[in-house]
């Protein structure tokens, strides 16, 4: 995932969110991802606690049972967001989504902000450091 030119990349103020957001966009989840952890030899499993599904970026941000209510807050603000951009139906959900919204294309600078922001809430899952 590559910032487009023209588009500053946001960071939260919070460090570790930084830091977790920035290791997101790189694919470096090797601390905290069993699927990252598991390719570097230092998990015995792909799959995560909640036992529904492989660690990966993907199934923390849309499918881990552990965050449904953060998730519900997540994919709110982001409908909100696109409602307000005008479109019709659902976004399609992805991980591009919620870590680089500029890239799509679509969203002006503050709704990519307004996106952004709702991503940061939900990685500030409590216990959890990416």
């Amino acid at each position: 995932m590559i910032p487009l030119v023209g588009y500053k990349t946001t960071y939260p103020r919070n460090r570790c969110i930084a830091v977790s957001y920035a290791r997101l966009l790189l694919h470096d989840t090797g601390t905290s991802l069993r699927d990252h952890q598991y390719r570097l030899g230092l998990e015995h499993t792909r799959l995560c606690e909640c036992g529904q599904g492989i660690e990966d970026d993907y199934h923390f941000f849309f499918e881990c049972t552990r965050y449904t209510e953060s998730r519900n807050r997540l994919i709110q603000a982001v409908k909100d967001v696109w409602s307000h951009a005008g479109f019709k139906g659902v976004p399609c959900w992805s991980v591009t989504l919620l870590l680089l919204p500029s890239s799509l294309n679509v969203f002006t600078k503050v709704q990519c902000h307004d996106i952004l922001m709702a991503t940061f809430t939900f990685s500030k899952q409590p216990g959890r450091r990416l």
